[in-house]
């Protein structure tokens, strides 16, 4: 169970990264391959930015869930 605990959590680390990216990135400097890349657009995705951060709090909950069961 320890490498699905691993991979979760690392998904987890994966859209809390990508949240910050919409943060930080305006929209028309984001990677052409994110969603959201817009070319004359000035502001910033928070709304995209608050949906990876909860994606990430949910998949770090699980690894915790998981890595609890798996103690049993």
């Amino acid at each position: 169970m320890k490498p699905l605990v691993g991979a979760i959590a690392l998904l987890g680390t994966l859209a809390a990264a990508l949240g910050v990216v919409y943060l930080v990135v305006p929209a028309r400097s984001l990677p052409s391959f994110l969603p959201g890349h817009l070319s004359g657009v000035s502001g910033h995705h928070v709304g995209d930015a608050a949906s990876a951060g909860a994606v990430a709090v949910m998949l770090w909950a699980f690894a915790v869930v998981v890595a609890l069961s798996a103690r049993r």
